[in-house]
């Protein structure tokens, strides 16, 4: 099956939409309507036109309102979005529309034609600093379609996947945002007050030498096996895990592996988005030399929620931290200076 069997020829988006004539239609008439272009989603608009612009080639744009797939054609080739027929848009050349065909309707939903083929495009696209479309491929394109009752089925899924997905997007920008604002309370009572953090808190450092090539050579070794932890503080970015050993030092030297475990810790960035950090359970665990993970001493007399004091210190954290892309954690300034409530 090809396109031209489920929709009419592609109508390509206009040129000439440049920047400057799309700012003079907001001077003229016309409605005010969305501008697509080569986007990965053409959902929400993030440009808008005056139905009354004029191009550079001295043409009216042209206007779109019918149901069907809006398809990138550069850019993000291969693309698509359907579109129900409740929205009047422009598309600029980066762009085309297919509108599908009447006689089609008993054989493709448009919609999971759009969900479930666009990986295909996406690959049929030609990579050339920027992925492209050429109407040639799209007359070449092939594919196979299931029955009309599976597409629905399949898309109906989808739909609810997707919806329980958005769910969860929006409580983790909630929980992100939260994480960002400045703890503020009153406090009634304090077991103590303004104790510096060295008295509260022991560091240990990385291990130099710990790469990847040495986690690998020791994958096989019996023994109790460490998680071994980077600069990050994404869960699921760990190296691996490798069983207590010696390693290599800079003066050719061997060490003992330096490794944590039997309670609770907080991994602090030492490069990288230096002072970040990330809550530990009780585990064992090994980290390179681009960390420190800091606990809770052993003969600590107060009560310590190391997941409180990530949040209650962000803001000290961060602000021993070198400020770029790839800065580094003063330890030592923020041992002697910081204090905690």
């Amino acid at each position: 099956m090809k396109l031209n069997d489920i929709f009419a020829p592609i109508v390509k988006g206009d040129f000439g939409l440049t920047d400057e004539v799309i700012y003079q239609s907001f001077g003229g008439d016309g409605e005010t309507i969305a501008l697509y272009g080569g986007n990965q989603s053409h959902s929400v608009p993030t440009r808008w036109v005056k139905t009354g612009c004029i191009t550079t080639k001295g043409k009216h744009i042209r206007t779109f309102a019918d149901a069907g797939i809006i398809l990138s054609l550069d850019g993000s080739a291969g693309s698509m979005t359907y579109k129900k027929g409740d929205e009047t848009f422009a598309l600029n050349h980066h762009a085309g529309f297919l509108k599908p065909l009447l006689q089609s309707r008993t054989i493709c939903n448009p919609e999971f034609f759009a969900i479930f083929f666009q990986n295909r495009l996406r690959a049929t696209a030609v990579s050339d600093g920027s992925k492209t479309l050429s109407i040639q491929q799209l007359v070449q394109f092939t594919f196979s379609l299931p029955p009309l009752d599976i597409q629905h089925h399949l898309l109906q899924k989808y739909q609810l996947i997707s919806a329980r997905l958005k769910v969860y997007d929006d409580f983790a920008t909630r929980i992100d945002d939260a994480l960002d604002k400045q703890v503020s309370s009153e406090y009634l009572q304090y077991q103590a007050k303004e104790i510096p953090i060295s008295e509260l808190l022991d560091c240990m450092s990385g291990n130099t030498g710990l790469t990847e090539e040495l986690i690998y050579s020791k994958s096989n070794f019996g023994g109790t096996r460490y998680q071994v932890l980077t600069a990050s503080t994404i869960p699921d970015t760990a190296m691996g895990y490798i069983p207590k050993c010696t390693i290599s030092t800079a003066s050719g030297r061997t060490k003992e592996l330096n490794t944590f475990e039997g309670k609770e810790g907080l991994l602090v960035v030492r490069k990288g988005k230096a002072g970040g950090t990330r809550y530990l359970p009780e585990g064992k665990y090994v980290i390179n030399d681009d960390a420190y993970i800091v606990s809770v001493k052993n003969d600590c007399p107060y009560q310590i929620d190391l997941r409180w004091l990530a949040i209650a210190c962000k803001t000290d954290f961060l602000a021993y931290a070198s400020n770029s892309d790839n800065g580094t954690w003063n330890k030592t300034g923020f041992f002697n200076n910081v204090t905690y409530y």
